[in-house]
């Protein structure tokens, strides 16, 4: 483990996601700071103490902390892990949404009437709102704003997948149910895709869900601000603390 490590959580954004991460802390004896209601708290922290620092919460708060030159070196995280439009160039066929395109939210409720439902995703980095199916259109965002529209897909079964160091550390299912079932053979399928297309950071997390077609790739994630769901935040954690050794 290294000499000193600190955590930095947000527990006002969702207490049942970052409480494991500062008991993670606590219980290793590293230090935690909790930046709740002022991500910017962070101010005045002695980075040159740490040999790993990790903040969890939400994407607002990684994007206030990307601002910082100190901490940007412990951050796993750029904007095009978390573009659509480059996860379907990069993983063409394997990505749920290959056959989606980028359209100004404006053009929505007319590509909705036209050929029913949509699957919507803000296509940068900053989500302004909630990724999913929409039958009508009626988000308070710019009109401008770039969205990433695709046909509906079919699902039987989705699994959020961990990496670190470019290795598949923990899985969980999310949907139609919060379980460990079907977690290996989640892992198996996301490490492939890792091993074909490659991953645009050492730690980040991969969504993937089984279709009619086969496996496929759902969407990435920053491992800062995914929840677990029903995966073991010990395992990821100290994943991370032993690749921070190593690196």
């Amino acid at each position: 483990m290294p000499a000193n490590a600190l955590f930095i959580v947000q527990n006002d954004f969702v207490t049942r996601a970052t409480a494991p991460v500062a008991i993670y802390a606590r219980q290793r004896g590293h230090d935690l700071l909790d930046v709740s209601g002022n991500a910017r708290s962070v101010e005045g922290v002695r980075w040159d103490k740490y040999d790993f620092v990790f903040p969890y919460g939400s994407v607002r708060l990684l994007s206030t902390l990307r601002t910082q030159p100190e901490i940007v070196p412990y951050l796993f995280w750029n904007e095009s892990s978390v573009t659509a439009e480059r996860w379907r160039d990069r993983f063409g066929e394997d990505y749920l949404g290959a056959a989606g395109r980028v359209v100004a939210a404006s053009e929505l409720s007319a590509l909705m009437a036209g050929q029913g439902p949509v699957a919507v995703r803000p296509n940068v980095g900053l989500k302004q709102f909630k990724g999913g199916i929409y039958e009508r259109w009626d988000m308070d965002v710019p009109a401008d704003l770039p969205c990433y529209a695709a046909p509906p897909s079919e699902i039987a079964a989705e699994y959020r997948v961990w990496f670190v160091a470019g290795s598949a550390v923990a899985a969980s299912q999310y949907l139609p149910r919060v379980s460990t079932e079907g977690s290996d053979a989640a892992i198996a399928c996301a490490a492939s895709f890792a091993v074909r297309h490659g991953l645009p950071l050492q730690a980040i997390v991969m969504d993937v869900a089984e279709t009619p077609g086969g496996w496929k790739i759902v969407e990435l994630n920053s491992i800062h601000t995914a929840g677990w769901y029903a995966a073991s935040p010990e395992i990821v954690l100290d994943a991370l603390l032993s690749h921070a050794l190593c690196t």
